[in-house]
């Protein structure tokens, strides 16, 4: 479990990114930490939305990222934590505009 003192935009990327969440690392202002470490992340819903999610999907996805970053290192956390975020893909269909409908 990582503590929310040393959680980083840097380690929270790490972490989510193991669970199959894309996010970026991010400053905020008057930020103490580097570029390169951060103490902020950017998440966005640009992705999420073209892949055809919608409201419903977005607790889902917030408790997702909740249980990642509590998890920290534990693989068998994040494993289930991915194949829950694969799960919610498959049930969404992107825009149609998008597929040239």
């Amino acid at each position: 479990m990582i503590s929310t003192a040393e959680l980083t935009g840097k380690k929270a990327q790490a972490v989510l990114g193991q669970a199959g969440i894309s996010m970026n690392k991010n400053t905020v202002p008057d930020d103490p930490r580097s570029a390169f470490v951060t103490s902020g992340m950017r998440l966005g819903t640009a992705s999420t939305t073209t892949q055809g999610m919608r409201e419903p999907e977005m607790p889902v996805i917030a408790s997702l990222i909740s249980r990642a970053l509590r998890a920290g290192e534990n693989e068998a956390v994040l494993r289930e934590i991915s194949c829950r975020g694969r799960y919610i893909v498959q049930q969404v269909h992107p825009v149609p505009e998008l597929l040239g409908s």
